[in-house]
């Protein structure tokens, strides 16, 4: 992984520097007198840490001897990431759970932890992400707010190897719940094709759920036609095992229904696996 690029600045004290210091502030975390180096946020917060526990916990800071004394070193990330990540360096203390932790901010310090390796944090802000995902998977009619914040992930899982499975649990919600139109250009141009592919094998799905139902309430007593309410492919697909025809004779039928849905659904290859022969030369 790409290592973090840093500036030591080595300049003498001048009137100016002795003015912009006062403008720094300490974090409150990190503050310990013993501490043998420190980071500075790029909005100007001070943090003073531990260099063993750098090397023990992170593998793309300064190695523990290629810094010396109090030299500062500046950091391109502002300190909310900052004070979140490097609280992983000290794993003996309670490390975040990231449930409170709002997407963007939890994209921030995703990328951050992969930049420097912070090895505890990449998978904890993984499965943070992917329980996310998880937790929309609970509502049948996704609110705006829910959509932005898949698009938001898909993007991010494009970008970052890593987070296939995420990607994965991601895209269908995206699929089912978005026209094509409002989803293709939020894409990169290479991956445009991958999504319309992927998005038409839901659509195909949802066409062939669609016609099965409309054939059986068509054949169906005036009681059911009369007693069914009408299917929301792009919400109720995902959510089938709470979809009821009616009781008595649909029941069979209702079973078979959802077992022929379930199949074309299962047959759906995943985003990632698209993308992936897509971009094959």
């Amino acid at each position: 992984m790409p290592r973090g690029r840093f500036f030591i600045d080595p300049s003498p004290p001048t009137a100016q520097n002795m003015f912009s210091s006062e403008l720094l502030k300490q974090s409150k975390l990190f503050n310990k007198p013993d501490a043998d180096v420190t980071f500075k946020s790029s909005d100007r917060v001070l943090f003073a840490l531990h260099k063993e526990n750098l090397a023990n916990h992170a593998g793309g800071f300064p190695p523990a001897d290629s810094t010396v004394g109090a030299e500062t070193i500046d950091l391109a990330e502002e300190s909310e990431i900052l004070e979140l990540l490097f609280q992983f360096v000290y794993p003996l203390n309670d490390v975040p759970d990231l449930l409170d932790v709002p997407l963007t901010l939890l994209m921030k310090l995703s990328r951050a932890a992969e930049k420097y390796v912070v090895h505890i944090a990449i998978p904890l802000c993984k499965m943070r992400m992917f329980f996310i995902v998880r937790s929309y998977y609970t509502s049948r009619l996704l609110k705006d707010s829910a959509k932005d914040d898949l698009k938001l992930i898909v993007k991010y899982t494009l970008d970052h190897s890593g987070y296939k499975r995420v990607m994965d649990e991601a895209a269908p919600l995206l699929a089912v719940s978005e026209p094509l139109e409002s989803t293709l250009f939020m894409f990169p141009p290479e991956r445009q094709s991958s999504w319309a592919l992927y998005r038409e094998q839901w659509a195909v799905a949802q066409r062939f759920a669609s016609s099965e139902l409309s054939t059986h309430k068509a054949g169906c007593s005036s009681e059911c036609r009369s007693s069914s309410t009408d299917l929301k492919l792009d919400s109720c697909i995902l959510h089938l095992e709470d979809f009821s025809l009616s009781t008595g004779n649909c029941y069979y039928l209702e079973k078979h229904w959802k077992k022929s849905v379930s199949q074309k659904i299962n047959d759906i290859r995943k985003f990632s696996s698209v993308c992936d022969q897509l971009l094959q030369p």
